[in-house]
C-alpha cells in the first residue's frame, strides 16, 4: 500500500485522481489522513508566505518608526509650545533599532508569531531584551499574592516604609554586601532608571561628565542625560583583552577629559558588566576605589543590578568541556536533560561538595561600614530586583549611599519617583521568606550556569567566538569576521540580515558604543534554553552559507 506521504506528494499534481486512489486503497480512514496532511501542508505554506511578507513589512515599519516626525503644521505648532528640554530630547531621540523591531513584533503576535517548536517553527525569537524569563517557577508569591493591609492602601513613605527597608537591608547584607547594611542608607525608587536619574541629579550638574567604560549599556545615555543633563566621556575598552578592567585607561580618560575642559563628576561602573558579562575582582574594585578617593570631588557609582546573576563559578572548566566533547552524543544529551530537570526541581546534585561561593564582590564589601561612613559621601551603589528576580515590570530599584545630603534630598525627589506600596509589600513578603529566598537564589544561579554552558557549547560548535562571561544574562558575540567591511554601517547590515533571514533579534554593538564594529549582545535567558538553541542554530546556518549571507547583506544595503 502506498504511504500517506507518497499519496500527498502525488496529490499536488493530480488531486482528484489521488483522492480516489486513497479511497480505493484504504477506505475512508486513509482518505481522511491524506486530506488532513494536505490541509496541514497548506497551512504551513500560508504561514511561511505570511512570515516572509511580514518581514518585508517589518522593515518598512522600522524605517517609518525611526524617521523624524512629519513637519506638518499641526506638529510644528505642538513642537513650538513645549520646553527647550523636550525639544532637545526629541532632536536626540535615537531609540535603538533592536528595541523598535522587538516592540513592533510583540505588539502584533498575529503578524509576527513568536517561536513555537510545533505551531510556529520559524517564529520570532528575541535575544535583544535583557530579561530573565526562566525563573518564574522559582518565585513563591507570583501565583498567590497575599492581600494588602490598611497601611499599604494609603499614602506612605515613598522611599519605602521602614519595615520594607529593613527587609531589603537584611537581603543586601546577606547576599550582596557580606556585611550589615544600614536601612537608612537605602533610597528606594520606581526602578533602577529612576535611581540613576535621582542620584546623578543630586551629585552632578547639567553639562558635567561621567566616565564610563565601553562597551556600555545603551540606556545609560538616557538615564544620565535625559533629565539630569549629565554626559558620558568614554573609557575605551580593548577587545584584545576581552574588555578587561584597566585602571590606566580610566586615568587616561580623566586626563583627556580635563584637557578638553570637561568637568568629570563621577565614574560609573556596571558590575557584572553589561554587555560582556565580566565581573570585577576585589583587587580591581579596591584599586578603583583608592584612585577615586585620591581625586577630590570625584564620585564612584557601582551599578550592581546583576549582583546575584552570577554563574561563572558553576561553569565547567575548559578541561571538562573538552572531556565532555569526547563523550557519545546520547550520553551528553542525557546528562544535560537530567541536570536541567534537577535544577528546575531544586533537587540535590548528588555531590557531597557544596556549590562554590559566588565570586561577586560588591563595592559595599570593599568599602566596609566604617570606611563608608568616613568616605561614603562619594561612594554609591545601585541595585534593583528587575534582573536577578526576573521582575523588570515591578519597577523596584534603589540607591545605597551614606551621603546624608543625598538622602535628605531624596525625601523630596521621592515624591516623583517613589515606590508603590503594593510593590513594596510584595518584596517585603518575598524577602522575608528566607528559606524560599535561599532556594530561589541557588536555583536561579544553577539555571543560569546550565543555560550559559549550553549556549557556550552551541556557539563553540558553530565556530562563533564570544567573551566568556561570569555574570548577567548575556553573551558578547564576536561576529567581526562576517562584516563585509569594518564599519558601523556594515554591522547594521549584518544585524538586519540576521533579523530578516533568521527572525532572531540581537543587539548590535553600536548600541553599546563598542569600540570595534561587529560585536553583538545575545540574551540567553530571553526564552527557555531550547528556544535560544534554535536561535543560535539559525544564526550559525546563515553565517555558514556564504551565498545566502551575501544576498541578505545586499538586501540590507538596498533597504
Amino acid at each position: 500500500m502506498q504511504s500517506v506521504r507518497a499519496l500527498v506528494q502525488r496529490a499536488h499534481a493530480e488531486p482528484q485522481e489521488t483522492l480516489k486512489l486513497a479511497l480505493a486503497l484504504g477506505g475512508a480512514a486513509l482518505l481522511a489522513r491524506v486530506v488532513a496532511k494536505l490541509y496541514r501542508d497548506a497551512v504551513t505554506r500560508r504561514r511561511h508566505h505570511r512570515l516572509r511578507a511580514s518581514r518585508s513589512e517589518a522593515a518598512a515599519e522600522t524605517a517609518a518608526a525611526t524617521a523624524p516626525p512629519a513637519s506638518d503644521a499641526e506638529y510644528a505648532a505642538a513642537h513650538a509650545c513645549v520646553s527647550a528640554r523636550l525639544q532637545h530630547a526629541l532632536a536626540n531621540d535615537d531609540t535603538p533599532l533592536q528595541n523598535l523591531n522587538h516592540f513592533i513584533r510583540i505588539a502584533d503576535p498575529e503578524r509576527y508569531p513568536e517561536y513555537h517548536p510545533r505551531h510556529h517553527p520559524d517564529g520570532y525569537i528575541s535575544a535583544a531584551i535583557a530579561e530573565n524569563k526562566t525563573t518564574s517557577h522559582l518565585l513563591p508569591y507570583l501565583q498567590h499574592r497575599p492581600g494588602l493591609g490598611m497601611r499599604e492602601q494609603g499614602y506612605a513613605n515613598f522611599n519605602g516604609m521602614p519595615h520594607v527597608r529593613r527587609a531589603v537591608a537584611d537581603f543586601l547584607g546577606h547576599y550582596v554586601a557580606g556585611r550589615e547594611v544600614d536601612p537608612e542608607s537605602i533610597l528606594m525608587t520606581a526602578g533602577c532608571n529612576m535611581a540613576i536619574d535621582s542620584l546623578f541629579f543630586s551629585i552632578a550638574n547639567p553639562g558635567e561628565y561621567c566616565l564610563l567604560a565601553t562597551p556600555y549599556y545603551a540606556a545609560f545615555k538616557w538615564d544620565l542625560g535625559l533629565k539630569s543633563g549629565v554626559l558620558i566621556h568614554p573609557v575605551p575598552g580593548d577587545a584584545a583583552t576581552g574588555f578587561a578592567f584597566d585602571l590606566a585607561a580610566y586615568k587616561r580618560a580623566l586626563a583627556e577629559a580635563r584637557a578638553m575642559g570637561r568637568v568629570v563628576r563621577a565614574v560609573l561602573l556596571c558590575n557584572p558588566h553589561n554587555p560582556t558579562g565580566t565581573v570585577l575582582t576585589r583587587e580591581e574594585l579596591q584599586q578603583l576605589a583608592d584612585w577615586v578617593r585620591s581625586e577630590p570631588g570625584l564620585h564612584l557609582v557601582s551599578d550592581e543590578i546583576y549582583a546575584l546573576s552570577i554563574y561563572g563559578h558553576r561553569l565547567p572548566s575548559d578541561e571538562q568541556v573538552e572531556a565532555e566533547a569526547q563523550q557519545p552524543a546520547v550520553l551528553r544529551a542525557a546528562k544535560r536533560a537530567w541536570g536541567g530537570l534537577r535544577d528546575a526541581l531544586l533537587l540535590p546534585s548528588g555531590s557531597d561538595q557544596p556549590a562554590a561561593a559566588s565570586p561577586f564582590v560588591s563595592l559595599l564589601s570593599v568599602l566596609d561600614s566604617s570606611s563608608m561612613r568616613s568616605d561614603g559621601a562619594r561612594f554609591h551603589v545601585l541595585y534593583a530586583f528587575s534582573k536577578d528576580f526576573g521582575l523588570s515590570g515591578f519597577r523596584c530599584g534603589m540607591v545605597v549611599t551614606e551621603n546624608r545630603a543625598v538622602r535628605r534630598g531624596y525625601d523630596q525627589l521621592s515624591q516623583f519617583n517613589g515606590l508603590s506600596t503594593d510593590v513594596a509589600h510584595y518584596f517585603y513578603l518575598l524577602l522575608s521568606d528566607r528559606s524560599a529566598l535561599a532556594r530561589y537564589v541557588d536555583g536561579m544561579q544553577a539555571g543560569l550556569a546550565a543555560a550559559a554552558a549550553e549556549m557556550g557549547r552551541e556557539l563553540r560548535g558553530a565556530g562563533v567566538p564570544f567573551v566568556r562571561g561570569a555574570g548577567g544574562v548575556f553573551l558578547w558575540l564576536d561576529l567581526t569576521a562576517h562584516l563585509d567591511e569594518p564599519t558601523a554601517a556594515a554591522e547594521t547590515r549584518l544585524y538586519k540580515a540576521i533579523l530578516a533571514e533568521c527572525n532572531v533579534n540581537l543587539t548590535p554593538g553600536t548600541a553599546f558604543h563598542s569600540p570595534q564594529p561587529g560585536w553583538f549582545r545575545f540574551i540567553f535567558t530571553a526564552s527557555p534554553v531550547a528556544t535560544m538553541q534554535v536561535a543560535v542554530r539559525r544564526i550559525a546556518a546563515l553565517l555558514a552559507d556564504q551565498p545566502r549571507l551575501q544576498r541578505a547583506l545586499e538586501k540590507a544595503r538596498d533597504a
